[in-house]
C-alpha cells in the first residue's frame, strides 16, 4: 500500500494509466483509487491523472466506481460496491442532485486537458446514457457553461452537434424507408411541411 501511494504522489499519470488499462480495470481499479484517494477531495486529481490513459471507454466506469463508495458519497442508498438502491422520495431527488453536481466537476475537471477530443470521449462515456436523444449539443453547452477555455468549448461542442447530425440523419433515412417517400401531399419536404412535419416529431418521440 506504501509503494501504491508513493507512486500516485511521483507519477499519478503513469500509475492511472497502468490501472485503467483494459486488461487490469475492474477490482484493482477501484482498490487503488479507494486506497490513494479516500475522499471526494480528490476527484480532480483522478481525472486529471487519467488524461493519458489510453482507453476512455473505462473513463464511467473508473469515476462513478470510485464516486459511489458508500464512505465516500455519504450516500446510504448506494449498497455495496456502488449497486444503486432506490431511495424513497425526496432522498431520490437529492441522490439525483449531489450526482449531478459531481458530474459538473468532472466536465470542469477535462476543460485542463490538453486535448479536445480526449476530454470529448470521456465526457461522452461519463454522460452518454444520460442525454436526450436529440440534445446531445445543448446538453454539452449547459455543462460547459464555466469553462474559460473557448476554443477547446468549441472544439468539444463540435463534437456532440455532429452526434445530433449523425442521429437525425439516420432518423430521417429511416423514416423515409418506411413511409416510402420524401414530399408530403402539401408539396412539401415532409419534415419541413408545417403540419406533417409534427406528426413526424410525434413520431419519433414516441419512438423514444
Amino acid at each position: 500500500r506504501a509503494c501504491f501511494r508513493l507512486a500516485w504522489a511521483l507519477e499519478p499519470g503513469l500509475a492511472a494509466a497502468e490501472v485503467v488499462a483494459p486488461e487490469v480495470a475492474g477490482e484493482a481499479e477501484a482498490f487503488f483509487f479507494d486506497l490513494v484517494e479516500p475522499s471526494l477531495d480528490g476527484l480532480e486529481r483522478i481525472i486529471s491523472s487519467m488524461e493519458h490513459a489510453a482507453d476512455t471507454g473505462f473513463f464511467e466506469f473508473s469515476i462513478w466506481d470510485w464516486v459511489r463508495g458508500d464512505a465516500r458519497l455519504g450516500n446510504p442508498w448506494l449498497g455495496p460496491g456502488g449497486d444503486r438502491i432506490e431511495p424513497p422520495a425526496p432522498e431520490a431527488q437529492q441522490d439525483a442532485i449531489e450526482i449531478d453536481r459531481l458530474a459538473t466537476r468532472v466536465w470542469n475537471a477535462v476543460e485542463h486537458w490538453r486535448d479536445p477530443k480526449h476530454a470529448y470521449a470521456a465526457v461522452w462515456s461519463l454522460e452518454s446514457e444520460h442525454i436526450d436523444a436529440t440534445d446531445h449539443e445543448e446538453f454539452a453547452r449547459e455543462k460547459t457553461a464555466g469553462w474559460t477555455d473557448q476554443a477547446k468549448r468549441e472544439a468539444v461542442l463540435a463534437a456532440f452537434a455532429e452526434v445530433d447530425q449523425e442521429m437525425q440523419e439516420q432518423f430521417d433515412a429511416d423514416y423515409e424507408a418506411e413511409h416510402g417517400w420524401k414530399y408530403c401531399a402539401h408539396g412539401e419536404k415532409f419534415w419541413d411541411c408545417p403540419e406533417c412535419g409534427q406528426d413526424r416529431d410525434s413520431d419519433r418521440d414516441d419512438s423514444e
